[in-house]
């Protein structure tokens, strides 16, 4: 039996019940009535046999039974007007509920599929700005649907029949009385009849514009960029992945990656907000060169990309390549200046340079590198570049699964007190060693990794298994340190925070012991932005390194605000030191800034004892480098805690070879 059916078999048996109940009463009062008149009957006429002695006991019992049935009456009366005062309270109390919750949801309409008459609750109206004398018509609220969504709730209404079972659920638009659109969320129930046919619809409207809004806002970020709103990288992955099986074999892709070269002076001399606009600008212009279906995106920072399908020969997309140069060449107006950008561009074409999304964007960025190293504004992916391009789609595809076939690990190198001569830390440097190739450098995957979004996962490990380890050499909040490199795109992510305070967690290793190393130009590409990522991490107790001290373009301005605790001179400083007078003078200045500041230092890429002696004399606090150990496994490392590097000979300052065991 359909549930319908067995619901108002259900309800015509309550209702059956209800109307015996003043019949079942009556007859009982009938019955009560005549036991009474007959038993005070039998009893006058068998002891009173006198009719003039009963006449007054049978009014008697009349006043009698009066009295009891009036009595009776007024406490079922009474206690029957008390239930229905509380039921009604209740009811009350359940309608205020009720319309609450349907205020809070939506609007509750009904539909008579058969006559098509239509009722809405207030709360809809309402809240779209309708009186409550709107008329409830399917026609009339038809009127206000949006025109790209009438077709899709009409096809619904006409298939209801046939096509839908219990359930129906939309998502459209609806005008209000001011003609503005609100989302609304209709999920209705069918309700059928005793053979099964739908009879009427039964269902709840709430408005979700603001929830919309938030999702389409949401989107927006993760497939846009903030500054230009132009698509991003994951946009343009995801558009060639689409396009790419849909090219003929007569027609192929064009993928154009261009940067603007020396962008980061710009930056610096007209600011942030400024450069902004600049990007906004040029982003503008090459959406209006590159009409559909060209797709335009802002890969981050000064760097964009542009796919252009069916191109049908390589000359034409040298040809295309070229207008767009020229294009983008043209001077942009800033206040009263006219400002030129040095745009490079690296150029291929699928299928021939890259069947995949990841292998295309691969060969036009050897393209654009070769830009670089060549000093020209425009490269087309050549076959020249096969092997190399063919080591870094391999390094590639290898690098997604590296970490869980376990060809990642991390070795440890020493970092030595000037003062003690005593190992105090470590820095933590990652390790790929392929089956195939060997030990691959870092300088060869990181920039790979970041290129292909990876370097958040391998990072991320990089942390926790970093604090893993040395937590378990010892448990002593004073135990030595670990430093871990921060890449750019880790510091401009915002999981930095919790990601660093899950190692911690996860580890149990106290923050004291932890440095995180970041790069001098990362901070200084926005080092507002930089301090203001820094500062919580600072608070939760860890250090903060600067890594390669020098080679960037610090200004005092951005020393003065950058939150950090220690300065690392780079190692081509170090080794000038004291046979370059301009070398010199600026380690000394540099120290003497870091002293004032209360910072510390260390010297990095210390190999003689010459560089050791002049650190020393220099003001260094701690130092690192082959003179002491190359970077080493695990188990090497955790027998160089606490280790005593320095001898005293003779001869003068020496260092103290490691156990054969761990070495």
């Amino acid at each position: 039996m359909p549930q319908t059916a067995h619901g108002k078999a259900e309800r015509e048996t309550a209702s059956s019940r209800h109307r015996w109940i003043p019949i079942t009463v009556a007859i009982g009062y009938w019955i009560l009535g005549a036991i009474w008149i007959a038993s005070t009957d039998w009893l006058l006429y068998n002891f009173l046999f006198s009719s003039q002695l009963r006449l007054p006991f049978e009014t008697l019992k009349g006043w009698i039974w009066m009295a009891v049935t009036a009595t009776l009456l007024y406490f079922i009366l009474r206690s029957a007007l008390d239930r229905q005062h509380q039921f009604e309270k209740e009811i009350s109390r359940q309608i205020s509920r009720l319309d609450f919750i349907v205020q809070d949801l939506g609007g509750l309409w009904e539909m008579d599929l058969q006559t098509g008459a239509l009722m809405t609750s207030y709360h809809l109206k309402a809240a779209l700005g309708f009186p409550a004398s709107f008329e409830d018509t399917e026609s009339n609220w038809f009127k206000y649907i949006h025109p790209d969504d009438l077709p899709k709730v009409t096809a619904v209404r006409n298939t209801i029949q046939i096509n839908f079972g219990r359930t129906v659920h939309l998502l459209y638009r609806i005008a209000d009385a001011e003609g503005e659109y609100h989302w609304l969320d209709v999920r209705a129930r069918i309700i059928r009849d005793e053979n099964g046919k739908p009879v009427r619809l039964m269902g709840l409207a709430t408005d979700v514009t603001e929830t919309k809004r938030t999702e389409d806002r949401l989107e927006h970020l993760l497939n846009y960029d903030v500054v230009t709103s132009l698509p991003n990288r994951a946009s343009l992955i995801r558009w060639l992945d689409d396009f790419l099986p849909k090219q003929s074999h007569y027609a192929s892709i064009l993928l154009l990656r261009l940067d603007i070269a020396r962008f980061r002076e710009f930056v610096s001399r007209y600011g942030h907000d400024e450069s902004d606009s600049i990007l906004r600008a040029f982003g503008e212009r090459l959406t209006q060169f590159c009409d559909a279906p060209a797709f335009v995106a802002h890969l981050g920072a000064d760097e964009f990309a542009v796919a252009i399908p069916n191109i049908r020969s390589s000359g034409v997309g040298y040809h295309y390549a070229e207008s767009l140069l020229a294009k983008l060449d043209e001077a942009y107006t800033h206040g009263d200046e006219y400002i030129h950008l040095n745009v490079r561009c690296g150029a291929a074409l699928s299928p021939r340079d890259g069947e995949s999304s990841e292998a295309l964007m691969v060969a036009a960025g050897l393209a654009l590198s070769e830009t670089k190293k060549s000093q020209t504004v425009k490269s087309f992916y050549a076959q020249g570049m096969s092997e190399t391009y063919r080591l870094m789609v391999d390094r590639g595809q290898a690098l997604r699964g590296a970490i869980e076939r376990d060809e990642m690990s991390i070795h440890y190198q020493p970092v030595v007190s000037l003062q003690t001569g005593k190992t105090v830390g470590f820095e933590a440097l990652l390790r790929w060693f392929r089956p195939n190739e060997g030990f691959v450098p870092p300088a060869h995957f990181i920039p790979l990794a970041e290129e292909l979004g990876l370097i958040d996962v391998i990072g991320r490990w990089v942390l926790e298994q970093a604090c893993l380890d040395v937590s378990q050499w010892t448990d002593d909040a004073r135990g030595p340190f670990v430093a871990v490199n921060v890449s750019p795109l880790q510091l401009n992510a915002q999981h930095l925070l919790s990601d660093v305070a899950s190692a911690l967690a996860k580890s149990k290793l106290s923050p004291s012991r932890l440095e995180l190393e970041i790069t001098e130009t990362a901070l200084t590409q926005d080092y507002v932005g930089a301090a203001a990522r820094l500062r919580p991490l600072l608070a939760l107790g860890v250090s903060i390194a600067v890594d390669d001290f020098g080679t960037g373009y610090s200004s005092l301005t951005a020393l003065r605000h950058l939150p950090f605790t220690r300065l690392k001179l780079d190692r081509s400083f170090v080794i000038d030191y004291a046979r370059d007078d301009t070398c010199t003078v600026i380690i000394d200045g540099v120290i003497a800034l870091a002293q004032a500041m209360k910072l510390g230092i260390t010297a990095e890429g210390i190999e003689t004892i010459e560089l050791l002696e002049n650190m020393q004399k220099a003001g260094c606090s701690l130092a690192q480098g082959y003179l002491f150990s190359p970077p080493v496994a695990t188990d090497q490392a955790v027998g160089m805690i606490n280790w005593d590097w320095f001898d005293y000979s003779r001869e003068g300052l020496c260092i103290k070879k490691q156990p054969e065991d761990n070495v």
